[in-house]
């Protein structure tokens, strides 16, 4: 929530909405950019029943994290943006092969379509928005093509991410 609200201030400030005081503290290190480290592949075009195994990796590692950053910087169409709090971040392979990544973030405070939908008043958003998840990235890599894998990862994130999210935030 803190870091969601100095990322507003800050748009706001740059968009001249509002003046901010000179920061008191040391100032953040910017993040170098990443260099791209990871190679288109060839083509893959196959059946699900052909590609086998396909495994969740949870992005746990800097490693990991650096490749998902990556693909997803390079290959989304909305690009990398740092996100803020509550998240968990996956990638998608099959047989040593990279296929896609996924992520997820603490759901949006107040969208008024999502809550007429689900049928939630103020106060029952805010005894209930702690169970919702975003999913702000869902990457399958270009040169893959393979039917029905984007309903295949879907369903086994929907299986694997209830738990991992309870593990990591309670």
């Amino acid at each position: 929530k803190d870091m969601s609200a100095r990322v507003a201030l800050a748009k706001m400030a740059a968009d001249g909405l509002i003046i901010l005081p000179a920061p008191t503290g040391p100032q953040p290190v910017p993040r170098r950019h990443l260099e791209a480290t990871i190679e288109e592949g060839p083509m893959l075009a196959c059946s699900l029943g052909e590609l086998g195994s396909v495994s969740l990796v949870r992005v746990d590692t800097r490693s990991d994290s650096a490749t998902w950053n990556e693909l997803i910087g390079r290959f989304h169409y909305l690009g990398y943006t740092r996100a803020s709090g509550a998240q968990l971040r996956y990638l998608a392979i099959s047989n040593g092969r990279l296929l896609g990544a996924i992520g997820f973030g603490a759901a949006a405070w107040a969208l008024q379509d999502r809550d007429t939908f689900i049928g939630w008043d103020a106060k029952t958003r805010r005894q209930r928005l702690h169970l919702v998840v975003g999913n702000p990235r869902y990457l399958i890599l270009p040169w893959v093509r393979v039917p029905h894998l984007a309903s295949h990862l879907l369903g086994a994130v929907a299986r694997a991410l209830p738990g991992h999210w309870v593990e990591r935030y309670g």
